[in-house]
């Protein structure tokens, strides 16, 4: 397996195109369960979710990449432990900033990030995957 490489600059752009990704489901959700005339908290979700991915873009997938480095996981083993490690970021997170419980955000959130995490790493690795591909030839 070729090493997963980190680099800032593809994190940043993979998590900004798994976050709105992330938001078009939101929102189809929402249109879906609720209907086009009602649906809130777009700008507060947003909001939270982009600062939660930035956090997790810059200190927690170098984590998770070296993990995956030095255990030598394969591809799909590297997206499932980068939904799984989102998910507990987002049921850490917000507790050490904001005193928030499981109870306080709901489990709808855990999903969201989880959906986040599944388009990031997807995106994450093929881009990362490519330069790899057009370095070696």
């Amino acid at each position: 397996m070729k090493k997963i490489k980190f680099n800032i600059f593809y994190s940043l752009l993979s998590m900004a195109l798994a976050w709105f990704l992330g938001f078009l489901c939101h929102a189809a959700y929402e249109m879906y369960t609720v209907g086009r005339d009602y649906v809130e908290d777009h700008h507060a979700i947003l909001f939270w979710t982009a600062v939660f991915c930035f956090i997790s873009a810059v200190a927690v997938i170098p984590a998770i990449i070296w993990l995956a480095n030095k255990f030598r996981i394969p591809l799909l083993f590297f997206i499932l432990f980068s939904i799984i490690a989102s998910s507990l970021v987002m049921l850490i997170l917000p507790f050490l900033l904001f005193g928030f419980s499981y109870s306080d955000i709901g489990g709808y959130f855990y999903i969201y990030a989880a959906v986040v995490s599944l388009f990031f790493s997807l995106i994450y690795a093929a881009i990362n995957f490519k330069m790899i591909k057009s370095r070696n030839g």
